[in-house]
């Protein structure tokens, strides 16, 4: 355990004390495991699982909270007495570390956010248990995200990381229940998604100076991800939608949506230019101008390149010049993503015949999505359709889904670049399995398979 924590010097991890009750823990219990020192009130201790290893951060108390009556723990969301939430600080790992960088969050003032979670909402009449395991699905993945975050320091390149281009915006869903807001845009979705996949995730972006995007902020840091934000005149952006009688989103988008403008200055060119991968979806390719820009900061790397146009037909200035734009960067790319609906908004024609377009283009592969009809990849070399995957639970919600099999594939790209059909098809049916799962909860939020254990089949 003290040869875990990635952050620490010699003489903290020589005198780190383990939880009284460390010898009794219950491993298959834990989301991850947090402790007070019992001997240091000043510092605690934060271990999650990486990669089928565990991975710790030395935490620091802050002296007194100066906080509110009330607080909420950011890793929980628990709200609780101000008195019972701390702010905890961790010198980030190797040379940021050394130079004085740290990373610091509120949490439950006795780390017992694991518990705390369970304990603090009980089911209400109307709640099911899915709800509950969302709260410690969510617990988890910001506790992993916290330790990613100090991890960076230890040896993460920025060649390592991923740069996702495109739209971020608060989500306004209206049903027969109510009213429900969510942090989302279609990249930032993507770029979540890969953050809860692991991999160090910067979103370029438009982003308000104003209270939801102060939300979207504190959304991406909640999951580690970094955000290089364009100033937006017209504050943040926001997509009303409803569903239509397949319960499909339907949009309408605000002022800032509609006039969206993203600038690719120094920092964002260095972001493209370091990154392992640059991951478009979502961007404003009717706006010449903009495209262009995009176009030239992707020719000046040597990264990885995919496409998804994801267009928004409420945010559509000009089909034409849209497609135009579209093609340029995706004449470019190693990846494309086009689904059926985007064929249909775009060309007015068959997914098979946007598909080929798209090869006739220069595309390395082109990954097509069919919504319930699966999905399928066609290379040089390859050309397969697979199902869509048979998970437990009923479907619930599909926003996510498009962006999840984004994500999912962006991370199989970079862990093992498919070489045959077998490989690709394990690529396509992972990102099936991640999509399936996604469905299954409301929210675009990406989600594992592991996160439908104990649902039953079509429950």
């Amino acid at each position: 355990m003290r040869e875990s924590f990635v952050n620490a010097a010699p003489d903290e991890v020589r005198v780190a004390a383990m939880p009284h009750d460390f010898l009794l823990t219950d491993w298959d219990h834990l989301d991850f495991l947090a402790w007070r020192d019992p001997r240091s009130r000043g510092r605690g201790y934060l271990v999650t699982e990486s990669e089928g290893r565990p991975a710790g951060v030395v935490l620091r108390a802050a002296e007194g909270n100066g906080r509110a009556r009330s607080a909420m723990c950011n890793l929980c969301h628990t709200m609780q007495p101000g008195d019972q939430v701390a702010l905890f600080t961790a010198r980030r790992a190797g040379e940021a570390g050394e130079s004085g960088d740290s990373v610091g969050t509120y949490m439950c003032a006795d780390l017992s956010c694991h518990e705390t979670v369970r304990l603090a909402a009980p089911l209400a009449p109307s709640e099911i248990r899915a709800s509950v395991d969302r709260r410690i699905d969510g617990t988890r993945a910001r506790a992993e995200a916290f330790v990613g975050r100090v991890k960076r320091g230890a040896g993460m390149t920025a060649a390592g990381r991923v740069a996702v281009v495109g739209d971020a915006l608060i989500d306004e869903l209206r049903d027969d229940t109510g009213v429900r807001e969510f942090v989302g845009g279609a990249a930032l979705n993507v770029a979540v998604g890969l953050a809860r996949l692991g991999l160090p995730t910067t979103l370029i972006a438009m982003v308000g100076d104003d209270e939801p995007g102060d939300r979207i902020r504190a959304y991406l840091d909640d999951f580690g991800v970094e955000l290089v934000a364009t100033p937006s005149p017209h504050g943040s952006s926001r997509a009303v939608s409803t569903r239509n009688a397949h319960g499909e989103p339907v949009y309408v988008f605000n002022e800032a949506a509609w006039n969206r403008r993203m600038h690719f200055g120094e920092e964002e060119r260095r972001v493209i230019a370091d990154a392992a991968i640059t991951v478009v979806s979502c961007f404003p390719f009717d706006d010449a101008a903009q495209a262009a820009a995009l176009a030239d900061a992707v020719r000046d790397a040597d990264g990885l390149l995919a496409v998804d146009p994801n267009p928004r037909e409420g945010m559509m200035h000009d089909r034409a010049a849209f497609v135009e734009g579209f093609e340029a960067l995706a004449a470019l790319a190693d990846l494309v993503k086009v689904g059926d609906d985007d064929a249909e908004l775009l060309y007015a024609a068959p997914l098979d015949t946007v598909r080929d377009r798209m090869r006739e283009l220069g595309a390395v592969a082109v990954l097509t999505t069919r919504g319930a009809q699966g999905a399928g990849v066609v290379t040089d070399a390859v050309a397969i359709e697979r199902p869509i995957a048979s998970v437990p639970g009923v479907i619930v919600d599909t926003m996510g889904a498009g962006d999840a099999v984004l994500s999912s594939a962006v991370a199989s790209l970079l862990s093992e670049h498919p070489s045959d059909a077998a490989a690709w098809a394990t690529l396509v049916d992972t990102a099936m399995e991640v999509a399936a799962a996604t469905c299954r909860f409301e929210g675009a939020l990406l989600r594992l398979p592991s996160a439908l254990s104990g649902l039953d089949q079509g429950s």
